[in-house]
């Protein structure tokens, strides 16, 4: 695409030497060569002034041309756009995964140990009742159907 962009500019340019007529080229933030007779403001400082015969510039071969590019950058845009929600959506779907498996883990440590010892924030360690066995493992099994079998 960019070869085609640049086939053009020097297409233009080649012209320049030729005719008489002037015109304003000039690039924008992302680096595409634009012409015509109305220069955006954003880039009016950046602009120069080139010499092009009417016919070339505003031919229907041109046009057809500056469709084709505004088509590829219209598609390429939507294939970005897509591949960066899939990437999303894979990332949400790892990220579910790991949370599911986690708290798998969790349940069955707990299931598996009689007495669970847990550090308090004085740094002194103490054993979990059955009453907070009971509410961790409820708790566990909410992150479990949350994790594990997102609606």
């Amino acid at each position: 695409m960019h070869r085609l962009k640049l086939s053009i500019a020097l297409t233009l340019i080649t012209v320049t030497q030729a005719y008489s007529a002037s015109y304003t080229k000039w690039t924008d933030a992302e680096g595409n060569i634009h012409y015509g007779d109305k220069v955006p403001a954003a880039y009016s400082k950046s602009a120069k002034t080139v010499h092009v015969h009417p016919d070339q510039v505003h031919s229907n071969a041109t046009k057809s041309l500056q469709n084709k590019i505004e088509r590829l950058d219209e598609t390429n845009t939507k294939r970005r756009e897509a591949r960066e929600k899939e990437e999303m959506e894979k990332a949400e779907k790892d990220a579910l995964t790991k949370n599911c498996q986690q708290s798998k883990k969790q349940l069955k440590l707990l299931n598996e140990h009689g007495r669970i010892r847990i550090k308090q924030k004085n740094g002194d360690y103490r054993m979990l009742s059955d009453e907070e066995k009971r509410g961790k493992a409820r708790e566990i099994i909410e992150s479990i159907s949350k994790y594990c079998n997102p609606a």
